[in-house]
């Protein structure tokens, strides 16, 4: 059982345990929830945005790699640092895309299609404010190599999440009974 938000989700149930004494346990008795389009899909939308979310991790980090000017410039790297928040949350949605089987319970609908939906939109808007700063960066240093390099990055890094972001309708769900038939 998860937070507050999920609480009337559940009923409390007496039991008996098995030595002997008794105890509580919660059993679900909310909505189940499957996905729209068909398994194939589902699973090439999972392989491909844990592809696309790795590539954006991996090209956030390379900056941080490199003596860019960029990155000792705080209108730049502020955004670029906070953007690293919603880029592990992604992480953590598109895993669970990947481990979950459907049919999901309300939570764990939650924990994919809305971590997904939300962090790769709020990634995207990171990505984008430290791309326009670093290119204004690059603009009023001269262009050096090493901060075209960061804007290179960077903007690859928020292409590779807004297409996750734009394509997200492949994890859209509905609501379908505890077998996994939609009603």
């Amino acid at each position: 059982m998860g937070i507050k938000k999920y609480i009337k989700d559940y009923r409390k149930e007496d039991i008996i345990k098995p030595n002997g004494k008794p105890g509580m346990t919660a059993t679900y008795i909310g909505k189940y929830y499957c996905f729209i389009e068909s398994d194939e899909a589902v699973k090439k939308a999972g392989f491909r945005f844990a592809l696309l979310s790795a590539v954006a991790l991996l090209l956030c980090v390379i900056p941080f790699l490199i003596n860019a000017k960029g990155s000792h410039t705080v209108y730049v790297a502020v955004p670029h640092v906070i953007t690293l928040f919603p880029l592990a949350h992604l992480l953590m949605g598109v895993y669970s895309l990947r481990t979950r089987k459907p049919p999901l319970i309300r939570e764990f609908r939650d924990k994919t299609e809305g971590r997904i939906t939300a962090s790769s939109a709020a990634a995207m808007c990171g990505f984008g404010v430290t791309a326009v700063g670093q290119g204004v960066n690059c603009i009023l240093t001269g262009l050096p190599v090493l901060d075209v390099i960061y804007f290179i990055c960077v903007s690859a890094a928020c292409v590779a999440v807004s297409w996750i972001f734009f394509t997200r309708k492949a994890v859209k769900m509905q609501e379908c009974d505890k077998d996994g038939k939609i009603q």
